[in-house]
């Protein structure tokens, strides 16, 4: 029974038991007294309850001593003589266990005790003795070999002694003291001497000389020892259980403000402040024990949607910014918030979310969910006046963890963010020039796609005013002439907007796109150069595509680019025919763009290169066309790759996500049968 005893589902267990039950303060008076003590003693609970342990004993003396004792070490065990009732004493085997509050306080003591006979009273006591009971460092040691010999086993040497009785068992306050960080076997299985300190090896060899060559079953034999490097005094008690005679108990009991784990906590303290204040990361140490509260008792209410709620209730938002506080900080956070000391920062944590105020409430709503740790990239303002850019992150405790402690830190990315801005500024401007010098090489063909429409204008204007200069002009024969000018305006209109929207430089617009209208729209502009060069142009496409989410101008960037390289690939390759396939077709979770061309293909030791930037051999070349198509098909969340055919020619595969879709899956596997990495003749 090792929870606290006034628990009631403890008293029925103890009002069943057939040992006598007492429970006491920590003072010692008595505070519950079960039925077979009542028995044992014949003192009523109505005579007892209420009144001192101590008025109990016989020698009241040896009880204190034994009392004071069992608080520092956690528990006591052995024999003492109680009056009965009728005023006769009686030997009776007790055990007193602690029990200890949070703050590690004793808070009251429970006693098992039964009626032993004095002539197998401490045989008894320490038959029933488990090391796990036992507050002090415990250990069962076996002296078989020892007791196997045919001399007297106190004439073993001292170091002898200490080498044969070896460790069968260890309780955990013994692996504290002298293994915190070693495995039990460090312990187990190995001689005393291979551990415990040389210099108390003497008085220790000593008392152990004592008891192995006293009867079994005999008094515990002790010694005040100093255990150097860990307690500063000790008490070490052993004794061989009659049942077990070739066993020795060995027990070191040791003021509690000298438990090895006491200052081992205290020094695991200090490590972590040290460790956090030297953290390159500016943290900050905060207790959001109060909001947990409130965590609480909205999910016993059946709460599930948090950040709803705190939609509707944004003065709770308001509570957590004054009732979780800062607690401590390190030094780089005082850099980064140019204060002065940590003192400056110990307060509500409202100064933190005063830049952006909606991360508290993202921060409570993952704190809500149970999530280990959340992030998000954030602006603060230091107590200087300045804005910055922060990575900022929220480290939650989960029990058994002290739950008083949550982690914030801040890496100020201010610099890093205005880099990457001035970063993707040069690729818009990079890009936009690629775009221009597309459009430069297509320019004929732009060119030769509006004569179309203009010469259709110019014709049926002329045929209009031939027809009102006659007289008796057809209506409607003038109305259909009409029809045409304004389709072929509207034509030409097209075609400007199209290659305006080329040549703009407009941010990219993200949005739901139809992917075949913007391939079409590609075709189109470069259908008039393949003309020139006698290629043929394919456009094909797998019914009911999904949408994909993209920028229209920059997607028809990478397909003119693919288009124009195909056409000037296939430029002087004579003997065979022309042709440039373009197809669309649904992978799962996507859609993939082919753009085949009945060329020369790619040198093998080119195929990999052809996407690095500034990398070309054709004469004239920049080489940034494909590593733009790469960077922008990359940004649409997709993959571009390159091939060589079978069937000769190269093949250009981009896989782009469809809307909602995630990452598309990997090219089905017919697209690799039509490969031939080596490629029929060489181009680049």
């Amino acid at each position: 029974m090792r929870t606290a005893a006034g628990a009631p589902e403890d008293m029925r267990i103890a009002h069943l038991s057939g040992e006598s039950v007492i429970v006491t303060a920590a003072d010692g008076m008595i505070r519950y007294y079960n039925p077979a003590a009542a028995m044992l003693y014949g003192w009523p609970p109505e005579a007892v309850i209420g009144r001192p342990l101590s008025q109990l004993a016989v020698d009241t003396d040896a009880h204190r001593a034994r009392w004071r004792a069992m608080l520092g070490t956690g528990m006591w065990h052995g024999v003492g003589e109680r009056h009965r009732s009728a005023g006769e004493p009686i030997p009776v085997a007790l055990r007193w266990t602690a029990i200890t509050g949070d703050q590690g306080e004793v808070v009251e003591v429970i006693e098992h005790g039964r009626r032993v006979d004095v002539e197998a009273q401490h045989g008894e006591v320490v038959e029933d003795a488990v090391l796990s009971d036992i507050a002090a460092a415990a250990f069962r040691l076996d002296g078989s070999a020892l007791f196997a010999r045919s001399q007297d086993p106190g004439e073993t040497s001292s170091r002898a002694l200490l080498d044969v009785l070896r460790v069968v068992d260890a309780n955990e306050r013994a692996m504290r003291l002298f293994a915190v960080e070693a495995e039990r076997q460090w312990i187990v299985g190995h001689g005393l001497a291979d551990f415990w300190p040389a210099a108390s090896h003497a008085p220790l060899a000593e008392l152990l000389s004592d008891v192995v060559t006293a009867p079994a079953g005999g008094l515990p034999r002790s010694a005040a020892v100093r255990l150097p490097g860990m307690v500063a005094h000790a008490r070490l008690s052993a004794w061989r259980p009659a049942k077990a005679p070739e066993t020795v108990v060995l027990v070191a009991s040791y003021p509690a403000e000298q438990d090895r784990s006491a200052w081992e906590l205290r020094l695991s303290e200090e490590r972590y402040r040290n460790l956090m204040h030297h953290l390159p990361l500016a943290v900050w140490q905060v207790d959001a024990t109060a909001m947990g509260v409130i965590f609480g008792r909205l999910r016993e209410a059946g709460l599930t949607d948090v950040m709803g709620y705190l939609d509707d209730h944004p003065e709770l938002v308001d509570l957590a910014n004054d009732l979780v506080r800062v607690t401590e900080v390190n030094r780089r956070a005082i850099e980064l918030f140019g204060g002065t000391s940590g003192a400056d920062f110990l307060r509500p944590v409202r100064y933190i979310f005063a830049q952006t105020p909606e991360a508290a409430k993202r921060v409570m709503t993952a704190h809500f969910a149970g999530q280990r740790t959340y992030g998000e990239i954030m602006k603060v303002k230091t107590f200087d006046g300045r804005i910055l850019d922060v990575l900022f992150t929220v480290t939650y405790p989960t029990p058994p963890e002290q739950l008083d402690i949550t982690l914030l830190s801040m890496e100020d990315i201010t610099e890093k963010l205005a880099a990457e801005t001035q970063l993707r500024q040069l690729q818009s401007e990079f890009t936009h020039a690629a775009r221009m010098s597309t459009l430069g090489e297509v320019a004929g063909s732009i060119a030769h796609e509006l004569k179309q429409p203009l010469a259709a204008i110019v014709t049926n204007a002329q045929a209009s005013i031939r027809w009102q200069a006659r007289g008796d002009a057809d209506p409607e024969r003038l109305r259909r002439l009409s029809e045409r000018i304004v389709d072929s305006a509207m034509r030409a209109s097209d075609i400007i907007d199209r290659t305006a929207g080329m040549a703009g430089k407009a941010a990219p617009a993200f949005g739901r796109l139809d992917l075949v209208k913007a391939v079409a729209d590609a075709c189109l502009l470069v259908r008039s150069t393949t003309e020139a060069q006698g290629i043929e142009l394919r456009l094909t496409s797998e019914p009911d595509l999904p949408p994909i989410i993209g920028d229209r101008v920059q997607l028809s960037q990478v397909l003119m680019n693919l288009l124009i390289n195909a056409t000037q690939a296939m430029v002087g390759a004579a003997g065979k025919s022309r042709r440039i396939e373009v197809r669309l077709d649904a992978i799962e979770r996507g859609v993939v763009i082919e753009v085949a061309d009945t060329g020369p293909g790619i040198r093998h030791e080119n195929v990999s290169r052809v996407f690095e930037r500034f990398y070309t051999t054709r004469p004239g070349g920049m080489g940034i066309g494909l590593a733009i198509c790469q960077s922008i098909v990359t940004a649409h969340g997709g993959t571009i790759d390159v091939q060589n055919r079978q069937e000769g020619g190269a093949i250009f595969r981009v896989a782009l996500p469809a809307a909602g879709g995630g990452e598309p899956a990997a090219l089905s596997p017919h697209y690799a049968t039509r490969s031939n990495p080596e490629g029929p003749d060489p181009r680049a």
